[in-house]
């Protein structure tokens, strides 16, 4: 009889400044660092916070633009780098499921990015920012999800 082999659960734990994965090769066998799965977010370009300012379209008036929050846009593109480079892992066959965990709001950026096939290997969604966290002390955070 063939053994089976592992199933490969990758954990991305994010923020919206950078991101790592951690790998899961089975009950019993902990967990591992992918040094090379690691992203940062570029900085902001923006110069400034003060909103812009365009003439009315009724004569000559000026208004402030609506303020956007240049903060979430970045992150928005961040979550976007992210979930396609797992979109390649994951054509690549470098893991089977994976269980996201980040702060509430690079989760919900996450989610919004996250579709197709993807999305099938979703096992648990955590919104804790562990992205500090030691490897080493991050195996309490998921005995809800993983058998570790």
């Amino acid at each position: 009889m063939m053994a089976m082999k592992p199933r490969k659960t990758w954990i991305l734990i994010a923020d919206s400044t950078g991101a790592r994965i951690v790998e899961h090769r089975g009950p019993g066998s902990g967990l591992s660092a992918l040094p090379d799965k690691i992203w940062q977010a570029s900085p902001s370009s923006e110069f400034t916070d003060r909103p812009g300012r365009t003439f009315s379209r009724m004569g000559s008036s000026r208004h402030k633009l609506e303020a956007r929050n240049k903060a979430l846009i970045e992150q928005e593109k961040f979550a976007t780098k992210i979930v396609s480079d797992l979109i390649d892992y994951l054509q690549k066959e470098l893991f089977n499921d994976i269980i996201l965990c980040a702060a509430p709001s690079m989760l919900g950026s996450l989610r919004k990015q996250m579709a197709g096939p993807l999305k099938s290997t979703l096992r648990a969604e955590i919104a804790k920012d562990l992205k500090d966290v030691p490897l080493q002390e991050l195996a309490p955070h998921f005995e809800g999800v993983l058998a570790i």
